[in-house]
């Protein structure tokens, strides 16, 4: 998980093979991150999430 500078904040290394993994972002300040998910033999994909704990 990085901030919108780039600085790596938090990196999972994920052992499983069941599709979906759930990650606690309730420690992270409100803002916009980017999440990079990289697995053996598919391209890279980075996704914006929004942290917003107002609600």
């Amino acid at each position: 998980m990085y901030n919108l500078q780039g600085k790596l904040l938090r990196s999972v290394n994920i052992e499983s093979i069941n599709g979906k993994e759930e990650v606690d972002l309730t420690s992270f300040a409100n803002g916009m991150y980017l999440i990079r998910v990289r697995a053996e033999g598919l391209p890279d994909v980075t996704k914006r999430v929004v942290v917003n704990s107002n609600y």
